[in-house]
């Protein structure tokens, strides 16, 4: 019996709906799939992408354990607001390496040490384990030299600028410190510094130190002290801490008695001082990668004790705080952590130090990093005011411009000192030296 013309219309819309339901169905299918294929891709491209670029942690000295003798300020300083600088720009440059600011996040005490994944090698071969910006190389941990263009020639350009605008009728010294991969480096294997392996590839820090001399403004006096430590680390003298960033007391003297060849000054004998030793520091590049290796090496921070042999007043001044009636050396600082708070025992923006019993009247600026930390206390041997400024550590809510700062102030010599890794983050140098003058 045939079908009325109802019947079959009715038969149509069933076959049509069912043939849109099937072609929906099969949509979403492709769709699922699409998405879970690009959910996949994501995951393995931004896994990689972590293992290089990473935003860098902070890595600043912990506070040390002293209390102040008087904090004239209602209120300590304990909530200063970090500065705020744009990341510097990568540029070609004349050496194939881009500018590096990645690191692996600190490894919590409650999981399997980093160690156990990534690329490394058993002890007793070659030994070497890979962390972001950090590198770890048989008992050394190394931070990467790879400023961009723009970073290089914004040093340049800052220090410069600085030296025009307040270095007239100063001595006006520089001092850039180079750091312990530039003296390793060469020993690197090519499964280490290789694009096809770990690519762990670092810069000629003399080239660049080179550099800033060649393009340094006429009055600036630069001071290169990559010779001596070459000279010095060859013959194994500890003048670096292989877990932390910064080098050693000993480091800071070589350095200081460079600038006292440059500036006639005569150094202070080591003999003369009284030599301390805080044991087993584990500094910033063990807190960033919970190395076993480095906990299983700690530092010694072997120092001298400035203040016994010249007395000083030693204000600091960080924020709205003013702390009174220090000293440059603390001896009683935790030494897990904070053993490099031996010196003046914080990081503050300005220290003032003026001697009691000075062999001269002369006075000095000093506008650094953390470099200067271990190299000013030195200098009480040659002067009787000395006034250090940790760049790094400017914010204009608290401090006047530099121009402002010196009104009423007047010294006889002005130096800057710093590490070349000055140009990366958290804190930028030559950002904050620009700061520093147009504030």
């Amino acid at each position: 019996m045939g079908r009325t013309d109802m019947e079959k219309e009715d038969l149509y819309e069933v076959n049509k709906n069912d043939n849109t339901k099937r072609l929906m169905l099969s949509a979403i299918c492709v769709l699922m799939l699409l998405v879970i294929a690009l959910c996949v891709y994501l995951l393995l491209f931004y896994n990689k992408k972590g293992d290089d670029n990473s935003s860098e942690q902070p890595s600043a000295t912990a506070e040390s354990s002293f209390v102040p003798a008087i904090v004239t300020s209602e209120t300590p300083d304990n909530s200063l607001e970090e500065p705020s600088t744009a990341p510097s720009v990568s540029e070609p440059d004349d050496e194939p390496s881009q500018e590096i600011s990645s690191v692996a996040p600190p490894v919590s005490s409650d999981e399997p040490s980093s160690e156990s994944s990534g690329t490394s090698q058993p002890a007793g071969e070659l030994d070497y384990q890979w962390y972001g910006y950090i590198y770890r190389y048989m008992n050394h941990a190394l931070e990467d030299f790879t400023p961009g263009a723009a970073s290089k020639q914004a040093y340049i350009d800052a220090v410069n600028s600085l030296c025009t605008a307040i270095g007239k009728g100063k001595n006006f010294y520089q001092i850039i410190i180079p750091t312990q991969v530039e003296f390793l480096r060469s020993t690197f294997p090519p499964e280490v510094t290789s694009s096809k392996g770990d690519g762990f590839y670092n810069q000629s820090q003399a080239s660049f130190i080179k550099r800033v001399a060649d393009e340094s403004v006429v009055d600036i006096k630069n001071i290169d002290v990559t010779a001596l430590f070459a000279e010095k680390y060859a013959a194994e003298e500890y003048i670096y801490f292989n877990t932390d960033k910064n080098y050693t007391a000993l480091g800071a003297y070589y350095a200081y008695s460079e600038y006292c060849k440059a500036a006639g000054l005569t150094p202070v004998s080591l003999s003369e001082l009284t030599e301390c030793t805080v044991d087993r520091f584990l500094g910033s590049f063990y807190t960033s990668t919970d190395s076993e290796t480095l906990r299983e090496n700690p530092d010694s921070v072997i120092f001298y004790d400035l203040d016994a042999k010249f007395p000083s007043d030693v204000t600091i001044y960080n924020g709205t705080s003013i702390f009174n009636k220090q000293k440059m050396i603390y001896k009683e600082v935790s030494s897990v952590a904070n053993g490099f708070n031996v010196f003046f025992g914080r990081e503050a923006y300005r220290i003032e130090i003026a001697v009691k019993e000075p062999i001269s009247n002369k006075s000095i600026l000093v506008i650094g990093d953390l470099a200067a930390a271990p190299f000013v206390p030195f200098l009480s041997a040659n002067y009787k005011n000395i006034t250090y400024i940790n760049a790094t550590q400017f914010n204009d809510k608290y401090y006047v411009s530099m121009g402002e700062f010196l009104k009423d102030k007047s010294y006889d010599d002005i130096l800057v000192i710093d590490y070349t890794t000055s140009y990366k983050s958290p804190f930028f140098f030559a950002s904050n030296l620009k700061a520093m003058m147009e504030n």
